[in-house]
């Protein structure tokens, strides 16, 4: 097997670096065929991937964090490349989600013996997202934790959150869903496909990444103490539980504002509503740990 390995060397704080020296060494130890490419400003990951899987390499690895992962993926969208993942980033919640190690021994043990899964993504217009995106307060969250220079990853989003609440604020929208129309007030809407965000957050608990659903979060109006007091339980695997939130899941998300709203997805804002969404099924190829067998 031979592998395209597309880093970007500003990730997890610059640890990157380190880290694409270690993996050389040990592919290379290992005698394993491959070849490196730096990114150097965003969207470049994207365009290498593309480039990579028109020329037909088996296995696509992104180094980097979530934001590389995500940048990756966009350029593997129904090709015969598969994704592999060496996770140095600083919240690391697509490797969580996936099972893949943030160690990079076992990293690369899984893209050497690891097993291809195909998994769903979303898609936005021409935006592809692989893990959440969303409107209302957690586009103001990640605005904060993205402004942060000196703290990153979980305790970011922690503290972003927190300091959201002050803007706290219930919108009207219409959403439309599979077999569903809700019109209703929100504070937040968050579209799922995998079950982390936000550096360890459980925002969809019983998300599946290959069903072809979205799993669909609602967070109605509730009152700032309300939610600061209710928001620890994001940590817990079973996600939060609160007369405010409900849950749905479908393969197609339409949301409609009166004003334009700011869109989120993987952590990076982009665009306006309205926000019109589809589950595309098993659009991508991902190495993942092979599992344990024994004896029992």
């Amino acid at each position: 097997m031979e592998y395209k390995i597309i880093a970007n060397p500003a990730a997890g704080r610059g640890k990157s670096t380190a880290i694409v020296q270690q993996v050389e060494g040990m592919l290379r130890e290992r005698k394993v065929k491959f070849d490196i490419a730096l990114t150097r400003a965003p969207g470049d990951a994207t365009d290498l991937a593309r480039v990579a899987a028109a020329e037909g390499w088996p296995v696509i690895v992104s180094l980097g964090g979530d934001g590389t992962i995500c940048e990756v993926i966009n350029g593997l969208v129904d090709t015969d490349s598969a994704l592999g993942i060496i996770s140095c980033g600083t919240g690391n919640d697509i490797a969580r989600n996936l099972g893949v190690s943030t160690n990079v021994g076992q990293a690369i043990d899984t893209l050497l013996t690891g097993e291809r899964r195909k998994i769903d993504v979303g898609i936005e217009k021409d935006q592809v997202f692989v893990d959440i995106a969303g409107i209302g307060f957690v586009c103001d969250v990640a605005n904060r934790a993205n402004a942060m220079k000196k703290v990153k990853g979980s305790l970011a989003f922690f503290a972003a959150t927190y300091k959201a609440l002050s803007a706290l604020k219930a919108i009207p929208v219409r959403i439309e869903l599979d077999n569903d129309t809700i019109e209703t007030n929100i504070v937040s809407v968050t579209i799922s496909n995998m079950r982390y965000a936000g550096g360890g957050m459980v925002f969809a608990p019983d998300a599946i990444v290959d069903d072809g659903l979205f799993d669909i979060s609602i967070v109605g109006e509730i009152g700032r103490v309300s939610f600061a007091l209710t928001f620890p339980q994001m940590y817990r695997d079973s996600g939060v539980k609160h007369p405010a939130l409900s849950r749905h899941r479908s393969s197609v998300v339409r949301i409609f504002t009166e004003q334009p709203l700011e869109k989120m997805f993987d952590g990076n804002i982009k665009g306006r509503t309205p926000f019109e969404a589809r589950i595309l099924p098993k659009a991508v190829d991902i190495l993942i740990p092979s599992p344990v067998t024994g004896n029992g």
